[in-house]
């Protein structure tokens, strides 16, 4: 993603940003902070791939990289885990609602 033009975002609604194998694909301060003003503009961003979700989780004990990048372009609140456990089961009654 070193290769992306931060300043040609505007001319888009939404982009995709894909990181595959890299694990911070988004280890830039600049960058960063061009996908956060994009958001707060009213853009809109999927983000896949990396270690994205894992990189900047809140995280008490290790303090947090960038709570704006998280929150804003990321979505997120809170990081749970990516290893397959009981807890990342959907339950049944909102795997019926996210079916339709």
């Amino acid at each position: 993603m070193g290769d992306l033009d931060t300043a040609v975002l505007r001319r888009y609604a939404a982009v995709i940003l894909l990181g595959g194998t890299n694990e911070n694909p988004f280890d830039r301060d600049d960058l960063r902070s061009a996908l956060v003003d994009y958001v707060q503009q009213g853009g809109k961003i999927l983000v896949e791939g990396g270690q994205a979700g894992y990189v900047y989780r809140r995280n008490s004990a290790a303090g947090e990289k960038d709570c704006l990048f998280r929150t804003e372009v990321l979505g997120s609140d809170l990081y749970v885990s990516d290893a397959p456990s009981s807890s990342l089961i959907v339950p049944g009654e909102v795997q019926k609602t996210l079916e339709g």
